[in-house]
């Protein structure tokens, strides 16, 4: 009998969630409801996830009406077992012995009953449904409001469930007494303070449209977009696009209307990035601009409001008005900052302290320059009074009311203090793109200035914190030393330079890169951080547990494990490679298996019997010369030569000796051989990590 197919909906309505959690709960309730779904047998066409800022809304279409009925075979207790656990099984099961079959299974004769299981319908389903999807959600940030127990991103006031024209009565659990029933209508804007009866699941967007709620994102953003569109082009001017600006202010409104406002003539002599920053991130405006790509005198702000023009001008002209007294500010700062001389914000660094115990942004500022003299000749830069500079004027702009006022200018304040003061371009790029990357961004520095202080940035920064024992543990970073450790990571590995992590904690302070438990946590710390980072650049796992090892990896330089994970992949593309790690596994399980063998003991040429081993002992003479993959395999036709070589001879010794020869003497000669090929081979790459 073919199933009737239905569609629900499920609204939960809360108080404004942030726009940053909302699609956060969008894919929480996606996995959670085709988790739930599949578990309870009801199969479904699919599954959409609608939200605003205070609806979120699962629609599942096409979904069966009612389970499939099921033939369950339960386990009971062995044929044999004691006559009070069969009557156990028989009385749970409401069955007799008569009815039970025995099955043979390895571990012996089981009883089994065989249950049928009438499917329920999907309406008596949904509210468990509901209530474990409620219990399950993974909240960053939660609520719990005046007596309920349940956790939601912001007070859950109420829940409505349609299955296509029908309600369903229903309710779930917020503490021990007290539910949330659902309810046969939900809310429309606020603005109209009323409740909106839905007369079937297909008629929701559009019944919820009418009440000036556009539940669905992309339709809200895209009528954002649209209205933006249509300004720009009645003024003449271009939208300046900002898609970070434009989620989040998607996730703020719920019935878009985008209005346009106007700059005072006086506030358009700020640079562009202190404009931006003041109206995107303090006001979450848009901003336009002319043909010549300059900032035009206007701003777009997206109201919540429907459209009215007393309303409209009303909202105009008190954004203006804010605007107005933000700009006024930034502009008086802008002018005094300007004035001061480098020598007063460095005067003022000396009273800001970096973080208790790790004294002021001063002693910060010198600490960098010395890190970036001795970093700076790896990355080809050996000019030190640049470098010096570099270091000790980073972060002037800390100390100016601007980026105290603002705190997202810094960088950026300091890229336009050093122009006025006559320092080179690429002094004034590296000075605002030293806080590049952040974690595993891409935007890089532009320059190798900047990448120099960055690095510079982040090593002290994780020296500092680590030293006084703030180190990441589980989830807690609440100094975000992960993502300093990614940005430092990212840079090395795309930025060209000679520097090993080595000689990245060489270039700290004596003493502390004297104290080798500090030093040990940092490096583990930075490994660790390597290895995360290729794995999402795409390399597999087991070639970089290869490479990668806590014993070596401090020494070589990022060029190097560059080459070496290329080298890798030569070998593992070729016949010959393929063969080689095959035989070297070989070597490490016989050696790994057999009774270790004291260091003083010498590969003694007297005890050879067999040319073979005279072969193997010849090579092993050729290989303990060269010990990095990186520079010994760099040329294909060294690598297959010396690949084919050691294939050829460790293959022949096999076929023709025996490795566990009856003279102990003998057989301990053999293995020490094997042992000592396979010690050098490590010493390059730990081969045996490879997957073939």
């Amino acid at each position: 009998m073919k199933i009737k197919k239905v569609n629900c909906l499920i609204d939960f309505f809360s108080e404004e969630i942030p726009a940053s959690m909302q699609l956060f709960l969008e894919n929480e309730l996606n996995l959670l409801f085709e988790k739930v779904l599949n578990k309870v047998l009801l199969s479904y066409e699919k599954i959409e996830i609608l939200s605003s800022p205070r609806h979120h809304c699962v629609l599942i279409h096409n979904i069966d009406s009612v389970q499939k009925d099921q033939s369950l075979d339960i386990k009971g207790p062995r044929t044999d077992a004691p006559k009070l656990a069969i009557e156990g099984f028989l009385k749970s099961n409401k069955t007799t012995l008569k009815k039970l079959t025995v099955n043979k299974t390895n571990k012996g004769e089981f009883y089994f009953h065989k249950k049928f299981v009438k499917g329920k319908t999907f309406s008596q389903l949904v509210t468990d449904i509901i209530q474990e999807v409620c219990n399950s959600i993974s909240w960053p940030k939660s609520q719990r409001w005046g007596y309920s127990d349940l956790k939601w991103g912001r007070p859950l006031r109420n829940i409505m469930v349609l299955i296509d024209k029908s309600c369903v009565n229903g309710k779930i659990k917020i503490n021990d007494h007290d539910f949330i029933k659902f309810k046969n209508y939900t809310f429309g804007h606020r603005s109209l303070d009323k409740t909106v009866k839905v007369n079937s699941v297909n008629d929701f967007i559009n019944t919820m449209k009418n009440s000036y709620v556009f539940v669905n994102r992309l339709q809200r953003k895209k009528a954002i977009e649209m209205q933006i569109s249509k300004i720009s082009k009645k003024l003449n001017l271009n939208y300046y696009r900002d898609d970070s600006l434009l989620n989040e202010v998607t996730g703020l409104v719920e019935f878009p209307n985008v209005l346009v406002g106007k700059i005072d003539k006086q506030y358009m002599k700020l640079p562009f990035e202190i404009l931006s920053i003041v109206m995107k991130v303090h006001q979450k405006y848009f901003l336009l601009i002319d043909n010549s790509k300059k900032m035009a005198p206007y701003f777009l702000v997206v109201s919540n409001l429907k459209p009215s023009n007393q309303t409209d001008k009303n909202v105009v002209k008190g954004n203006e008005r804010v605007l107005r007294a933000r700009l006024s500010d930034a502009l008086f700062f802008w002018e005094y900052d300007c004035k001061n001389d480098f020598s007063s914000y460095l005067d003022k660094l000396k009273t800001m302290i970096f973080y208790e115990g790790l004294g002021d942004l001063y002693d910060r500022s010198l600490r960098l320059s010395k890190i970036n003299e001795k970093i700076g000749s790896l990355f080809n830069i050996n000019d030190n009074e640049k470098l010096n500079k570099l270091g000790l004027y980073s972060k002037l702009d800390l100390s100016s009311n601007l980026v105290g006022e603002f705190p997202e200018l810094q960088g950026t304040m300091l890229k336009y203090l050093a122009k006025l003061k006559g320092f080179s371009k690429d002094m004034q790029f590296a000075f605002e793109d030293q806080y590049k990357p952040v974690g595993l961004n891409k935007n890089m520095p532009r320059n190798k200035l900047g990448s120099i202080l960055s690095v510079s940035n982040n090593i002290d920064t994780l020296s500092c914190f680590f030293s006084i024992g703030l180190i990441p543990t589980g989830s807690r970073d609440p100094f975000a030393l992960r993502r300093s450790g990614n940005s430092l990571i990212n840079i090395l590995w795309h930025e060209t330079n000679t520097l090993s992590l080595n000689q990245l904690i060489n270039s700290l302070d004596k003493q502390l890169s004297k104290d080798v438990k500090l030093v040990n946590e940092i490096k583990f710390f930075l490994i660790d951080r390597l290895y995360n980072f290729l794995i999402e650049e795409g390399f597999r796992s087991d070639k970089l547990s290869a490479i990668i090892s806590k014993d070596n990896i401090g020494q070589k330089t990022f060029l190097e494990i560059k080459s070496e994970l290329k080298a890798l992949d030569k070998i593992l593309n070729t016949k010959s490679g393929i063969n080689f790690i095959s035989n070297f596994k070989r070597i490490y399980n016989i050696t790994k298996k057999s009774e270790k063998l004291p260091n003083s003991l010498k590969i003694k040429k007297e005890l050879f019997e067999f040319k073979e081993e005279m072969q193997l002992y010849n090579f092993l003479t050729k290989l303990s010369k060269s010990n990095k993959i990186s520079s010994e395999l760099s040329n294909n036709n060294i690598q297959l030569d010396h690949f084919n070589e050691f294939n050829s001879l460790i293959e022949k010794f096999f076929d023709n000796v025996l490795v566990n020869d009856k003279k102990n003497q003998i057989k301990n000669n053999r293995i020490k051989l094997l042992e000592s090929i396979k010690l050098n081979f490590e010493m390059i790459c730990k081969f045996q990590l490879l997957k073939i």
